[in-house]
């Protein structure tokens, strides 16, 4: 094994029994083990093509790796790897769309793509002909519990719940949904209200292998006197199956909903008094990257003030919302800065969070090149700089700098593996990276880069052109393409010189001893109460 790069990191602390945060000495951060999942120019299984290209990669907590790959034939496909052996072909562009017989897929997208505890969960387009027609051709499939495919929602089939209505047009809105552990949640405009319906629009959620419906438009909207539900878009779930849901209200505009087995509950509504401020809400997100929930039922959103700021909320580890974020604020870890808006977020077990934030220019000397960065906090801490475009890249020599972050995600305890793009000293030409940070210590240690050695396999060592890791924007239990499992294994796309690449499933230590220990003991009592409390979550969606 080649890559031998070292870090404080994996400090987990816990409140649990003793009433106060427990920290571990730290160990180091490193990549103890690589396993290829999918290289290129090897042949795809189900296919009589070659892997070429590797779009997107998903994994979730037993270190499953789902692949979104392009073929040396230009068809796109999808492979699940358990672990062992070569992957399995789920969905190949061109051939029979799984379970719908005659039916031939024509396009897989990109997102929202997730591997959830029972197997993959993704949309796709069929080919025209052969009964598909442009009134029945959007599908979404996931898994069921006992791990096999199954078609959960296709335009022009009847909405559970909604008496005589279909899924409309809209079933493919890659702003809007999610999946998580407990599966997919789904909202949707349904077909034109026939005479004597209910509505045109839904959310819904997977229970086993179906859709259950858990709000329609017109129920009542709970904490709004004489409101209703007309409208829902953008929504998360945790692995407990609880959602986090943008609603819009008929008398006041737009909400956030939390959905679980007591039903639904308002967390935020336009035009109440903003938690931490002196002004209202004026607009909350509707996008699934700026939303976060976890398996605690804590919160995180993005929302617009009335005073025209905008901030990023996250848990106060008291049952309530905080300002994690706002506009006008110093920016943690600079000379001057401030803070112009947040963008994506992602909300972890342990109620860390991480915040891209977008800083104004000017003050602090803030210029373009220095106007974007991570900040993040440490369970219900202070907010933290992580990494912010213009400094000096962990690891790397002096006069290298950060350029972007394209792409991050929280595990249980609070670690950080993000990605992005650096320019080398005295270079124009940025060259891409893997971090890893603890938010607890606050250590970043680099993990991989550009003109590393990595062992494919024994006796085969090529060098590193590219690398980039499979989540975007997640805190792993939100529903939001997890790539990084709580014991450490995370799920990176590596390029080589010599225009080859591969899918790989890299370990880093797990913690063992002390506080760590008593994390993961936690952690595994939570992964334990998760089907309970999900049943119990599906029973009081059903209607």
């Amino acid at each position: 094994m080649e890559i031998r790069r070292q870090a404080n990191g994996w400090i987990w602390i816990v409140a649990i029994l003793v009433g106060g945060w427990i920290s571990d000495p730290a160990s180091a951060a490193q990549i103890e083990s690589i396993e290829a999942v999918a290289l290129s120019a090897q042949p795809a299984p189900g296919s009589a093509a070659n892997f070429n290209f590797f779009n997107r990669v998903r994994m979730n907590d037993a270190g499953e790796v789902l692949l979104h790959a392009t073929l040396s034939g230009g068809a796109n496909g999808l492979w699940h790897w358990n672990g062992s052996g070569p992957p399995t072909a789920v969905a190949i562009t061109g051939t029979p769309a799984p379970g719908l017989g005659a039916a031939v897929l024509q396009t897989l997208t990109l997102d929202p793509l997730a591997m959830t505890a029972t197997g993959p969960s993704f949309f796709g387009w069929l080919a025209l002909g052969s009964g598909v027609t442009s009134l029945n051709d959007d599908v979404a499939w996931g898994s069921s519990d006992g791990g096999a495919l199954v078609v959960l929602a296709r335009q022009g089939a009847s909405a559970p719940g909604s008496g005589t209505q279909v899924f409309g047009p809209n079933l493919v809105d890659l702003s809007y949904s999610a999946a998580s552990d407990a599966g997919r949640v789904l909202a949707n405009r349904l077909s034109l209200t026939p005479a004597g319906g209910v509505g045109e629009r839904g959310l819904w959620q997977q229970e086993d292998a179906a859709l259950t419906l858990v709000a329609l438009e017109g129920d009542p909207a709970v904490g709004v006197p004489g409101g209703q539900m007309i409208d829902f878009r953008g929504s998360v779930s945790n692995d407990l199956g609880e959602l986090l849901t943008n609603v819009r209200v008929d008398t006041v505009g737009r909400a956030l909903y939390a959905f679980d087995s007591n039903g639904p509950q308002l967390v935020a509504l336009v035009g109440d008094p903003a938690p931490g401020t002196s002004v209202d809400f004026l607009s909350l997100t509707e996008y699934v990257s700026e939303l976060g929930i976890n398996d605690a039922g804590e919160f995180a959103f993005v929302a617009g003030l009335s005073d025209d700021t905008v901030a990023a909320f996250g848990p106060d580890g008291a049952g309530g919302t905080r300002v994690v974020l706002r506009t006008g604020d110093a920016a943690p870890g600079t000379s001057g800065a401030v803070f112009a808006f947040p963008d994506d977020l992602a909300l972890a077990a342990d109620g860390s969070m991480v915040v891209e934030g977008m800083l104004q220019i000017g003050p602090g000397g803030t210029v373009s090149s220095t106007d974007r960065g991570l900040w993040g906090t440490a369970g219900h801490g202070p907010l933290q700089k992580i990494a912010r475009r213009g400094d000096r890249p962990a690891g790397l020599p002096e006069g290298a700098r950060y350029e972007s972050f394209s792409r991050w995600e929280l595990n249980g305890s609070g670690t950080l593996i993000f990605s992005g793009t650096y320019f080398p000293p005295s270079s124009g030409t940025a060259e891409d990276a893997i971090w890893h940070h603890d938010l607890h210590s606050g250590e970043t240690s680099l993990l991989l880069r550009k003109g590393d050695p990595f062992e494919v396999a024994p006796g085969d060592t090529r060098i590193v052109s590219f690398a980039g890791t499979g989540g975007d924007a997640s805190g792993g239990q939100d529903g939001k393409g997890q790539g990084f499992a709580d014991d450490g294994r995370f799920v990176a796309t590596v390029d080589f010189t010599g225009s080859t690449r591969g899918v790989f499933r890299l370990g880093l230590p797990e913690p063992t001893t002390g506080a760590s220990g008593v994390a993961l003991i936690a952690l595994a009592a939570l992964a334990r109460r998760r089907e309970t409390s999900r049943r119990k979550t599906q029973v009081a969606f059903g209607r």
